[in-house]
């Protein structure tokens, strides 16, 4: 499964939740990403967009507190689902869950889940600025060209 990549900035990020079942712990820890809309002509914060990811793995869990709300992050993620029955018997749906694989400042080069001594994964370049600043009277908009909006 091929991992996808988004960027945005941090919301929330929830408290680690430890499960266990028969001889094994399970971990769960939600961070909610944003990502906001800006006018194109006046750089004027328009609306956002809020992204629910989950962290399965211990390790991912604790590198989480590393990024408090407002951090600008790369993650990686696989998009998992399955299929339900609905309680009225009316059919199935699907429910959908975005698990990270890794996260990341943006700009950095080494994986939160990495092994010491582990080759460092190489972020993705940043999204070229637009030719023209958005803001139309010459000043500087809440435009912000590492997250490309």
């Amino acid at each position: 499964m091929a991992a996808l990549t988004q960027r945005g900035l941090v919301y929330k990020v929830g408290q680690t939740e430890s499960r266990q079942y028969k001889d094994k712990t399970f971990y769960s820890r939600e961070l909610i990403l944003e990502q906001p809309s800006y006018d194109q002509y006046t750089g004027e914060k328009r609306n956002s967009n809020y992204i629910s990811f989950e962290a399965t793995k211990e390790d991912i869990c604790k590198a989480l507190d590393n990024y408090p709300a407002g951090s600008k992050v790369e993650i990686e993620f696989v998009c998992r689902g399955s299929l339900f029955q609905k309680k009225d018997n009316s059919g199935e749906g699907v429910f959908v869950h975005l698990e990270i694989r890794n996260i990341a400042p943006m700009g950095a080069t080494r994986s939160a889940e990495a092994p010491a001594g582990a080759q460092p994964l190489q972020a993705a370049q940043p999204a070229p600025a637009p030719a023209a600043h958005p803001a139309s009277n010459g000043e500087k908009g809440d435009y912000d060209p590492d997250l490309g909006f």
